[in-house]
């Protein structure tokens, strides 16, 4: 058994019919996941550099920590933003397409996995996520 497992995360039932407006919902219910990504990023941030402010020593394991804490959370909230699903970033997209072309987005779907797994390794999500992680890291003064 491999120690390292892409995709166990299960979905989270919804059901857009307890949903006053489905398609507003569903943005703020598939954002969920990155915004919480990019919260933990701004946190572990931000206590690096109230210890560096207050010049606190910080054990070397728990700046390594929060440093990485920083940078998994946001390559997983920006790859989550990617428009293909099952990613979080198809829900979004297909909320803002005009209907007339939800159509043709949805015959990309079952084309996604497999665009997923040359992008993951060929190294192209890589490089069109980084300029959005140096954004990040750039705003969380890094």
């Amino acid at each position: 058994m491999s120690g390292f497992r892409f995709g166990w995360a299960k979905p989270v039932p919804v059901n857009p019919f307890n949903l006053r407006n489905p398609r507003v919902a569903d943005i703020w219910i598939s954002a969920a996941g990155p915004l919480s990504n990019f919260g933990l990023a701004t946190i572990a941030a931000i206590l690096i550099h109230i210890a560096n402010f207050i010049n606190i020593p910080i054990p070397e394991a728990i700046g390594k920590f929060l440093i990485m804490s920083v940078t998994i959370n946001i390559w997983l909230g920006l790859f989550n933003l990617i428009p293909l699903f099952p990613l979080d970033g198809s829900h979004i997209i297909r909320n803002f397409i005009p209907r007339k072309y939800s159509d043709r987005y949805e015959q990309i779907e079952r084309y996604s996995p497999y665009i997923l797994l040359i992008g993951l390794f060929t190294g192209i999500f890589g490089c069109i996520i980084s300029p959005f992680v140096s954004a990040f890291y750039f705003v969380l003064g890094f």
